[in-house]
């Protein structure tokens, strides 16, 4: 199964449509906020399943901050980060995978693509696919293998 991630597209609609064609090939599509209006233009027009939370420039949405997907027997947890002080480093957002027994942790907020695995976790951020800071335009994929073996890797846009 071929999950894409997303972060921090800030309702810039050419980036949407570049998402929706660079990600034809998956399956699943996880938003992780900034915009929460931009995870639903995903869902009308992505092919495949959209999973969403809301980022700390979504206050007044009702979508979750965080969630726990199961996909293929992998649990994902997914927050946009800012609770979890990731500019500061990702240790509370890897102790609350823990807590959830995740394989993954889903992170945006910095608009900096990362990619560790730490204790059987791994730690990603896809990056901003509109505003990247130190670097491109980047999301990320998931390559869950019938196994559950994960293989992540960043795409530049």
């Amino acid at each position: 199964m071929l999950i894409a991630v997303v972060s921090d597209t800030h309702q810039h609609r050419g980036t949407l449509d570049e998402i929706i064609k660079c990600t034809e090939k998956a399956e699943v599509l996880i938003h992780l906020g900034d915009n929460v209006e931009d995870a639903l233009y995903l869902k009308r027009n992505f092919k495949g399943e959209v999973y969403y939370v809301k980022g700390n420039c979504d206050p007044y949405n009702s979508a979750p901050a965080e969630s726990i997907i199961e996909l293929q027997g992998i649990k994902i947890f997914a927050a946009h980060g800012d609770r979890y002080g990731v500019k500061m480093g990702t240790i509370m957002l890897k102790m609350q995978a823990l807590e959830a027994g995740a394989q993954v942790a889903l992170y945006g907020h910095t608009h900096i693509a990362s990619m560790e695995e730490e204790e059987g976790i791994w730690i990603i951020n896809p990056g901003s696919a509109a505003l990247p800071r130190m670097g491109k335009k980047s999301i990320a994929f998931l390559d869950v293998q019938k196994d559950k073996k994960v293989i992540p890797y960043i795409y530049t846009l």
